[in-house]
């Protein structure tokens, strides 16, 4: 009263309460008491974090960004700020946690964001959180002093599982204060919604935003994102800046620079020409993401992302969450936190899609709670379910009013509200924002009180028993200008910029109506009604943008119901909206962020609609399908062409209407229907892919030029191939109708009439020697390739090399060996004719392979492979890159392996490897990383205990990638080792070493039927019989002769295993003098010679050894001694550790049994001991 202050003037104070229960904490008339002024009031301490003139408190929040997040005043705010009476004028009250600051302008509002009642789940995923931060920990101190393979698990997977409104979403959410305070951390989150047909939007969103915080936060570690992503994705990270355009900003000097093309390379860009790859898009998708995810946990950390609602997921994002949990090659930590509902009972849409019950998300999260151990994770499930008793709703009452104390006036409002909403925290905060907004519950600022009258309550509302009436309830009551707003954003998605909806917004409501109505003030007034949750997001180099989201999908789900399905006058509003946004949004806006949107906005239209401008949305449903084509979303492509081809005019009458002809509406359907076959038949739905060829024939007929029906038709032939060897498994059908396509398309494989299968080999090895002749006389020499060859640009012979491309892989599928053959020949008669191709590389590598397989002629096969790599280097468009990894496998492996060190295989291994995984090409990228991992060691004798270490990391890639195969090869190298290391362990010897048998591989038990993974088990029991048990190696090679030289022909690691049959043979000759073994000892010692004067490089030590066995045969013992040194210092120089030992070994019985010399035997002995120990 001294200074003049009224009561209002009070209630504008920092400090005033807020809400009161029965009895108000602090009486206004007392409040200043006589003797107390403003002048003399405790001074307030600033406090961290907060805006002096606002009271505000930044708290980071969902998306990482810092939102201002206020909270009502109580009584313990009043005592903290003004002080106690008792306490000194000068003392400081003490500061409120970070995350408990109030604000005075939410005085009489309801606290929407209170939790309750879950303390134990809030502990559980904190705790995952804490282990997650504390695997980092140990992560980074164990690779101080062990660079090999770290079991450690890295991944926090949390499924938080309920039904709808139990709080599964807040108590997530709950990680980002957490996350807030470690430095360096991101809490990102992403909500799937009901319907949603935009392919991978959730996921592509969730990365968006990580991308946009990082820009926000550190240059530093943008700028290192953007070094990884290059480096490990190369020319093929195009599909990463389609669906992330924000990595653009990242990546941008990388980008920029690699688009300029060598002035010696050759691009074969060409839309109307390039093939797609089905089989390879999904996988060249999934890779990239991996590597993006990589990235971001190597420089963020923790980064915590939350997918919200994943009962609505759609498989393929699933099977991207999957892939990204599955990553073994991630030691990064991060966190991924899943919430779903395990029913839908309470949903609002008429539309229900399958529930969480579904088999495929209960399998997928079954699959990877029994593979956490190989997947370096740990699963925590958490169940929550509605309050089970009235107590915890009253508390959940008590904390929405902001209320301490006398909690027995809310025992009946409690009792009713449990009644009501039988528990469930999201119905209860409806019910009571429904009781505020009727007047049933009303806060007075002057006794400072909530007060309410239980009988009104019952009475009003005793009808309303579920949330969707009570939902709907609360929209009917808006005004007309916030219905249509809500439209708007219904229509937007789960949450929306400020930006959009103003885009949209500017024309739909001045379309309907006269009134004006400002975007801000609907924002905050449905808002402040508990509509929408608003926030600001921080950008770098501008002040960011509003970005809104629904409080919860059951208030999306019930505007959609309400107000764009309820009626036929609303189910146009989705088009409408769709047009608006088509007409507004710039080119580029559109293709990067809102092409499937406003697609699938614009195709709600209905069938009654007049035809003008359909044209033009069939045509966005074709852009919106090759989007997701590239992308491996077959399934949204496919529903794109089927809903743009209802889009084109099918009448005379609907096209004048169009404005457009009748020859271009065709051309337009076979680009449909082309398009559309191939997605059915990615999807593996033949029937599918019958039906839109045929409507692709039928639009032909309306051509006068057979060229050009020709050429258009050519695709759906090709992949006529696919569907008839890989969806109906016919192969003999499959074959047939390339040879007769080929035929109508001018090019023969054979030169007779009717292929006769007797004659093939005759005209297969025939064709082979010719066209080695051919290429030796007519191809330049590698460094002569951009000047003497020019590029195909023929469409029609680049589809012919397409199919001869896919009936060589159906003939290896099929085991048509000599007509794969003929088929090799053909492409690079064709290659060698007209110029290079996307195929030329890999054919010219088979030609090499083939030629010291089939010829024995390693000088031309190494030339051969040459210019493949050659070839391979100039072919700069993306195409090219899809044959980059079977070039240089099929070139390392089978031609300059046999001409050059096996150290120089090692790095095109490696490229080898990366390409493939960055293409897709699984199969020749889990190839390349066994024998860089484990093959080559292998031959070159390096320690086994550093291959152990890679097999168990190299079989979870290859059963990871579905490479069955190559998993079986290691974990029968990986037997063998173990047996290996366990026969040299006291106690532990298992039964029988020498039997490829045990607890990872059996070899009895394998009933393979693959020729390769056999020839390569037979190899590995070999192995363990050559050092264990000598004789029985030699009565093996007896019997099997060259099996897995026949089965893996050329193979570099045949070389060793022929050499290991010859030790064995001559052991047995020398102690039996039997002919069975001298005779294939000498001659596998003159095979190896051969090769030795052919020029490989890696079998000298072989060679020398070979002839110390045949001098010692022979009783030339002198030579013998000299040959037996000489092979062991030149063993023990080039590193073979296991050869150094075997030879030692082989010596001391040589001069203990003929010379007689225990002596130096003992010594050679103990020589063979420390390098089999050394060898592991």
């Amino acid at each position: 009263r001294e200074e003049g202050i009224t009561k209002e003037d009070l209630l504008t104070i920092p400090g005033t309460p807020s809400t009161a229960a029965s009895t108000p904490h602090t009486s206004v008339r007392n409040l200043f008491s006589p003797g107390c002024s403003m002048r003399n009031m405790p001074t307030m301490a600033p406090l961290d974090g907060i805006d002096s003139t606002s009271g505000e408190l930044e708290v980071p929040r969902k998306s990482g960004s810092s939102v201002r997040r206020k909270r009502t005043w109580n009584s313990q705010d009043l005592k903290r700020v003004l002080g106690d009476e008792n306490n000194d004028a000068n003392t400081i009250p003490p500061q409120p946690a970070d995350d408990d600051v109030p604000d005075e302008s939410t005085i009489g509002k309801l606290r929407m964001d209170s939790v309750v009642g879950r303390k134990e789940e809030i502990k559980t995923i904190k705790t995952c959180l804490q282990r997650m931060v504390t695997a980092k920990r140990s992560f980074d101190k164990a690779m101080k002093f062990d660079s090999g393979f770290l079991k450690i698990p890295s991944k926090e997977l949390v499924f938080i599982r309920g039904c709808s409104g139990v709080g599964k979403t807040t108590i997530a959410r709950k990680l980002s204060s957490y996350v807030a305070k470690s430095k360096g951390g991101l809490f990102v989150e992403e909500k799937f919604h009901a319907g949603s047909k935009v392919p991978f939007a959730q996921i592509a969103n969730i990365f968006r935003n990580v991308c946009r915080e990082i820009l926000s936060i550190s240059e530093e570690s943008a700028l290192h994102i953007g070094e990884i992503i290059n480096t490990e994705l190369g020319d093929q990270r195009d599909i990463l800046l389609c669906m992330v355009p924000e990595l653009k900003e990242i990546v941008v000097e990388y980008y920029d620079a690699d688009n300029d093309n060598d002035d010696d390379s050759i691009s074969s860009t060409n839309d109307d020409t390039k093939h797609f790859e089905a089989e390879y898009a999904q996988q060249r998708c999934k890779y990239a993401f991996r590597v993006l995810s990589r990235a971001l946990s190597a420089v963020v950390s923790p980064l915590v992302l939350l997918l919200d609602d994943m009962q609505w997921a759609d498989s393929a994002s699933m099977d991207f969450i999957n892939h990204l949990i599955c990553d073994e090659q991630n030691p990064n930590p991060f966190m991924i936190v899943g919430c779903y509902r395990h029913d839908n009972s309470s949903s609002s849409s008429k539309n229900d899609e399958p529930n969480s019950n579904s088999p495929a998300l209960v399998e997928r999260i079954q699959y990877i709670t029994d593979r956490k151990d190989n997947f370096r994770c740990n699963i925590t499930q958490v169940e929550l379910e509605n309050f089970t008793t009235v107590d915890s709703v009253k508390e959940m009452i008590m904390a929405i009013m902001s209320m301490d104390d006398n909690a027995e006036q809310v025992e009946g409002l409690a009792r009713i509200c449990f009644k009501r909403t039988q528990g469930n925290p999201y119905f209860v905060v409806e019910f009571m924002t429904m009781l505020q907004q009727k007047g049933l519950l009303n806060f007075s600022h002057e006794t400072l009180k909530w007060s309410w009258d239980e009988n009104e309550i019952i009475e009003a509302k005793g009808s309303t028993n579920n949330i969707v009436d009570m939902l709907q309830a609360r929209i009917e009551g808006l005004s007309v200008p916030q219905k249509k707003f809500l439209q708007c954003a219904a229509c937007l998605g789960s949450s929306f910029q400020k930006s959009l909806i103003s885009l949209v917004w500017k024309e739909y409501y001045t379309r309907n109506d006269d009134d004006a109505a400002s975007v801000d003030d609907l924002i905050a007034t449905l808002s402040d009604q508990h509509f929408f949750i608003v926030e600001q997001q921080q950008r770098r180099g501008d002040n960011g943008e509003v970005l809104c989201q629904w409080v919860h999908d059951q208030m999306r789900e019930a505007v959609a119901q309400h107000l764009l399905d309820g009626s036929n006058k609303n189910k146009s509003v989705r088009p409408q909206i769709g047009s608006i946004l088509l007409r507004s949004l710039d080119k580029e806006q559109l293709e990067q962020d809102y092409l499937f949107m406003v697609t699938d906005l614009i195709n709600h239209m209905t069938q009654t609609r007049i035809i003008t401008g359909k044209v033009e949305f069939a045509k966005l449903n074709l852009r919106a399908a090759k989007k997701a084509r590239d992308i491996g979303a077959f399934q949204s492509a496919s529903a794109y062409v089927a809903s743009g081809i209802r889009m084109l005019p099918t009448s005379e009458k609907d096209s004048k209407l169009s404005n457009d002809n009748n020859n271009h509406h065709r051309e337009l359907m076979v680009e449909f229907c082309t398009m559309g076959a191939l997605m059915e038949l990615a999807l593996g739905n033949g029937e599918g892919f019958e039906e839109y060829s045929t409507m692709v024939f039928e639009q032909q007929q309306h051509k006068e030029e057979s060229t050009v029906e020709e050429i258009e038709t050519m695709p759906l032939q090709v992949s006529r191939v696919n569907k008839l060897s890989m969806v109906d498994l016919q192969y003999k059908q499959a074959v047939d109708y390339s040879l007769a396509t080929l035929k109508d398309w001018g090019t023969k494989v054979t030169s007779r009439r009717k292929y006769n299968i007797m004659m093939r080999p005759l005209e297969a090895m025939t064709k082979l020697s010719k066209t080695i002749c051919m290429a030796k006389n007519d191809a330049p020499a590698p460094d002569d390739i951009h000047e003497a060859m020019g590029i195909i640009t023929d469409p029609k012979l680049l589809n012919t090399l397409k199919l001869l491309s896919h009936l060589g892989h159906v003939c290896w599928i099929s085991k048509q060996v000599f007509l794969n053959i003929l088929v090799i020949c053909k492409i690079v008669e064709l290659t060698l004719e007209h110029g290079l191709n996307e195929f030329a590389a890999p054919a010219f590598a088979s030609l090499g392979m083939l030629t010291v397989a089939l010829k024995q002629d390693t000088e031309t096969g190494s030339q051969f492979a040459k210019l493949a790599l050659a070839i391979q280097g100039q072919m700069t468009d993306s195409s090219s890159g899809t044959t980059r990894a079977e070039t240089l496998y099929i070139v390392y492996t089978y031609c300059l392996c046999h001409t050059e060190s096996l150290n120089s295989a090692l790095v095109p291994y490696t490229r080898a490897y990366n390409s493939g995984l960055r293409v897709g090409r699984n199969d020749h990228a889990i190839w390349a990383l066994v024998c860089k991992q484990l093959l080559v060691p292998w031959m070159m004798g390096k320690s086994m205990v550093s291959l152990r270490g890679h097999c168990p990391d190299v079989v979870s890639q290859a059963e990871d990638l579905s490479q069955g195969t190559q998993a079986v090869v290691v974990k029968a190298f990986w037997q063998a080792m173990t047996n290996l290391f366990t026969s040299a362990s006291d106690g532990s010897e298992p039964k029988n070493v020498s039997l490829l048998e045990g607890k990872i591989f059996s070899a009895k038990n394998f009933k393979g039927t693959d020729e390769v993974a056999s020839a390569f088990v037979h190899l590995v029991q070999g192995e363990l019989l050559l050092f264990f048990d000598i004789e029985k190696a030699a009565d093996r090679a007896v019997k099997y002769g060259d099996k897995f030289v026949k089965d893996a022909p050329a193979m570099f690691i045949g070389v060793m295993e022929t050499f290991h049959r010859a030790v064995a043979l001559y052991a047995m000759a020398r102690r039996t003098k039997k002919r069975k073994y001298r005779k294939r000892a000498v001659a596998l010692r003159k095979r190896i010679e051969d090769w030795q004067d052919e020029g490989n490089p890696n079998i000298k030590h072989y060679d020398i050894f070979l002839n110390a066995e045949q001098a010692a045969l022979d009783n030339r013992n002198e030579l013998a001694e000299t040959r037996y040194r000489r092979a062991v210092v030149y063993a023990a120089r080039t590193g073979h550790l296991h050869h150094t030992a075997l030879f030692n070994e082989r010596y001391a019985e040589f001069l203990k049994n003929v010379k007689g010399d225990e002596y130096e035997a003992r010594h050679r002995t103990n020589e063979a001991v420390r390098f089999y120990r050394e060898w592991g």
